[in-house]
């Protein structure tokens, strides 16, 4: 197989730029710059970015070679013209065309492109370089024109100094090299978009943000981040660390100054819950995390029929948090408590207190502790919640006294099936049944009050006492 590759010369490539060796830097989620292959299939023969230059020729990652001094990956072969892609969204900004084959002078890169993908953190510019193309294929678009992820950029040519169609490809950051690929075995994170067994993948990065999006400011560098009125223009104000919005649009790129190659940023359009609507860099910028504590929204008591539940809704989805020793149910006045068994719907985000009996009757106390209970982003509950409820037999018309009311409501369904307890199911048959078990559980309970100021239910002769004595003082 003919080998090809950029010619070691005295020139090297690009001579009016060092070749510089650097520490390999992984990509960040800030910058959210990732690469797709910049042909349409990968090549058989490969020669990879060289990170031993005291080695010689070498082996590169268990597959194929590379050799000394070579600062990018030669994807090798053609045909002539083969449609080479960009590899990331970003901004033209150096081309060269017209150049003719093997000239093997200092013009070493020949037929090239120059893609800006924007401004890391450290304000450095990450690029990416075609070189090599064959004369006429370079895009006609003029300098400081975006350029698309998967846009035709050029054609494999062996312009310059090389010996062979090949595509030589070079990743920058600050104009030095370095190796996109991961390392089998490392910890290093691929600057490709998915890597796979080695070969990396045409598929296109997805933007970052997108209009619609919640959006928080954070890990800011400084005290604040700038708010401007146009993209790279003056600003109109400031958002603080954890700010929240929503993008109108983006991303687009923008530079200070129009200095594309040093000073180039991915923007977006946000409106600030501040009250300020503008443009912020997209590198402090990220998709909002929930900051926001779950609340219990509301509570109910389930008597109706048997076993009595306790239906208790959240405001989001806690599911994921919640143990049956996170809801205490107390029996005042006796100090009893019962542990429910648990069932969640997320569709209403409702958690179903199960307690498998007819609970004996009483006033009881639901307890949730601030703390035990989280969303999906380890928001707890902001303070403790509480709810009240009574139990007592008989009372058909929830009013917490049994007495006749509620035997006129026993008397209307006397005979009937399939009633609940508020229709005289007081004992809870099974077949809601309304007879004569029913009457006996209105009669032993007959005068009865669930007391509003006290734990313990009151027959009518003990609230009678009670209140006599209340009078006497």
């Amino acid at each position: 197989m003919a080998i090809f590759f950029a010619v070691r010369s005295a020139f090297g490539l690009e001579p009016l730029e060092p070749r510089l060796q650097m520490a390999r830097p992984d990509p960040s989620l800030s910058e959210d710059v990732k690469f797709r292959l910049p042909l349409s299939s990968d090549t058989t023969t490969h020669y990879y970015f060289d990170r031993d230059p005291t080695a010689g020729d070498v082996a590169w990652n268990g597959t194929s070679q590379s050799y000394n001094g070579h600062k990018g990956t030669d994807f090798s072969g053609g045909p002539r013209g083969r449609a080479v892609f960009a590899m990331a969204n970003g901004v033209l900004i150096a081309k060269v065309d017209g150049l003719p084959d093997n000239d093997g002078t200092a013009t070493g890169n020949g037929n090239y492109v120059r893609l800006n993908h924007g401004n890391d953190r450290a304000g450095l510019p990450i690029n990416s370089v075609y070189l090599h193309f064959n004369a006429g294929s370079v895009s006609t678009k003029p300098l400081g024109s975006v350029v698309a992820a998967g846009e035709q950029i050029g054609g494999v040519g062996t312009s310059g100094n090389s010996t062979g169609l090949h595509l030589h490809l070079e990743t920058q950051l600050n104009r030095v090299a370095f190796d996109p690929y991961t390392a089998n075995g490392s910890t290093e994170t691929s600057w490709w978009v998915n890597q796979g067994s080695g070969s990396p993948w045409t598929a296109v990065n997805t933007p970052k943000l997108q209009p619609g999006d919640a959006v928080q400011v954070y890990d800011l560098p400084f005290s604040s981040l700038t708010v401007r009125g146009t993209i790279a223009g003056t600003s109109i104000g400031t958002t603080a660390n954890n700010a929240l919005g929503t993008v109108l649009e983006g991303p687009t790129f923008g530079a200070f100054n129009n200095d594309y190659n040093n000073s180039l940023w991915v923007w977006y359009r946000v409106q600030w819950n501040n009250g300020l609507t503008g443009w912020s860099a997209q590198n402090w910028l990220r998709e909002a995390s929930d900051l926001v504590a779950p609340t219990v929204l509301s509570s109910n008591f389930l008597f109706e029929t048997s076993p009595h539940k306790v239906s208790v809704r959240f405001s989001e989805n806690v599911a994921a948090s919640l143990t049956a020793s996170d809801f205490v149910l107390t029996r005042l006045g006796t100090g009893e408590t019962f542990t429910p068994t648990l069932t969640y719907d997320a569709n209403t985000q409702t958690e179903t207190l199960n307690f498998g009996r007819v609970l004996p009757d009483g006033n009881y106390r639901l307890r949730i502790a601030a703390g035990a209970i989280a969303d999906a982003s380890g928001n707890t509950l902001a303070a403790d919640f509480t709810d009240e409820f009574y139990v007592l037999g008989g009372d058909a018309n929830r009013d917490r006294t049994v007495n006749f009311a509620d035997l006129v409501i026993l008397a209307q369904n006397y005979n009937k099936s399939g009633q609940t307890f508020s229709q005289g199911n007081f004992d809870y048959s099974p077949a809601g049944g309304v007879d004569f078990g029913d009457l006996i559980v209105l009669s032993q309970r007959y005068g009865t009050t669930a007391s509003l100021t006290t734990p313990e239910l009151l027959t009518a002769g003990e609230r009678k006492r009670r209140q006599m004595i209340a009078k006497s003082r």
